[in-house]
Order: C-alpha cells, then sequence, then structure tokens
C-alpha cells in the first residue's frame, strides 16, 4: 500500500519525466530537419547608357505590361526549354516582375535621352506617345543557361489615335551561374540590351509621324480604344 507522499510523488515523477523525453525529442527533430533558409529581395540593377545629344521624339509614357500567368508572383523562376518550371531558392523579387521591368525601362529610355520625356503615368498635356504591351517572359533557362526576357510591344501615337507598329523583342543574358545574384545581374544585362533595340525602333517608327502639336490629350482617356487585345481579355 502506496503512502499517501507516494501518491503524491509517482504523477509529479512521471511529468517531468514525460517533459524531459518531450524534450529531447523536439531536440533531436531539430537537428534532422532542414532549416529555413533566409529569403533574400531582389531588384533589377541600373544600366549605364551614353544620352545622345538631342531627343527625336515627343512626350513617351510606358504602361505596366500584361505579365503572362507564370509572371503573376513575386518569385524568382527558372523555366527549362522543355517548360519545366522551377522556383529559384530562397529568392524574391521586391516587386512582380511586370512593375520592375516598366521602371526598368522607364529609367533606360531616360537615360538614352531619346524622348523628351519617359514617364509611367499619362500626363494631361503632350504626351503623344504611349508604349504598351505583354511580358512574355523573365526567367532563367538553367538548360541554356541564360537569362530571357520577352515582351510583346505596342507603340501607339495618342495624339492621332494611329498605331506606329508592334513587334516581339527578345533578349538573352548568358549566365553560367544558378545563384540568384548572378540571374539577377544577367537579367539586368537582358534588359539593358531590349532597351537599346527598343529605342532604335521606336525612333525609326516615330520620328516624323507623331509630331507635338500642343493638344491637351488624356492618354488614359483612349484607353479603350487603344488597348491590346490580351488587356481586354483580361478584364472580362
Amino acid at each position: 500500500m502506496k503512502t499517501p507522499m507516494q501518491a503524491t510523488v509517482a504523477p509529479v515523477l512521471r511529468a517531468c519525466l514525460l517533459l524531459t523525453g518531450c524534450l529531447l525529442l523536439a531536440g533531436c527533430l531539430s537537428s534532422v530537419l532542414p532549416k529555413d533558409e533566409q529569403t533574400r529581395h531582389y531588384t533589377l540593377p541600373h544600366g549605364q547608357f551614353t544620352a545622345q545629344p538631342e531627343p527625336t521624339l515627343p512626350a513617351l509614357v510606358i504602361d505596366e505590361p500584361t505579365p503572362a500567368p507564370l509572371l503573376e508572383s513575386d518569385r524568382m523562376l527558372a523555366v527549362s526549354s522543355d517548360g519545366e518550371v522551377q522556383r529559384i531558392p530562397s529568392a524574391r523579387w521586391v516587386a512582380l516582375p511586370a512593375q520592375l521591368v516598366q521602371d526598368g525601362l522607364v529609367l533606360r529610355l531616360r537615360e538614352q535621352g531619346i524622348a523628351r520625356s519617359v514617364d509611367r503615368r499619362a500626363l494631361r498635356f503632350r504626351s503623344n506617345l504611349r508604349l504598351t504591351g505583354v511580358l512574355g517572359a523573365f526567367q532563367y533557362d538553367p538548360q541554356a543557361r541564360s537569362a530571357r526576357i520577352v515582351m510583346d510591344l505596342h507603340l501607339v501615337c495618342t495624339t492621332q489615335a494611329l498605331s506606329l507598329g508592334q513587334r516581339r523583342f527578345v533578349a538573352e543574358q548568358a549566365s553560367d551561374s544558378t545563384a540568384a545574384a548572378a540571374i539577377v545581374a544577367a537579367l539586368g544585362l537582358a534588359l539593358d540590351a531590349l532597351s537599346r533595340e527598343l529605342a532604335e525602333w521606336m525612333q525609326a517608327q516615330a520620328s516624323g509621324r507623331c509630331e507635338d502639336n500642343g493638344a491637351a490629350v488624356d492618354v488614359d482617356s483612349t484607353n479603350d480604344s487603344l488597348e491590346l487585345p490580351e488587356k481586354r481579355a483580361r478584364k472580362n
């Protein structure tokens, strides 16, 4: 027969042993299970350009491109030529890819000095040119070992509601490293090359065809008539 003291001590001892076992088990699991890596956030590096002496184009507005479904996330992606999609571990963009590309093009075209002004938002006066389009690819291809950007762009003279042309731009930059920082650097260089090609194309398409007539035009008011089919489908 147990004494009153034994009857009191036994449950307490069992509880202590159980707690000790749980703590030991938790310690073992923490040493076996993989630890979460710290997520790093990246933005595109700035390009280096030499501005031309005089701008040849009037004011330009660059819309945020419509992203492909894969690019509606801040995850950094590796997409193989055979269609396999992987996430770059512990790497995210500071903003959505379409926003990064829009900001990157604005900065790069400003530095090249091709237009009197380059902005993200439409002004209520003298915004003659509008660039809109679709961002189809913004990723690293591990099979080709290169960063890749694909854009389908449409240049419009807003003061005359005139389409000046549409074109697909593809830019690739080799990168043997799959580290996130190396991929970011390669994508920045790819956007540099794309912006140079875009600048030459816009000057060829718009020079002398969309002169500044001083009219007060709200570019946003022309959205319905000038939108690409992809954007209209997205809204519907």
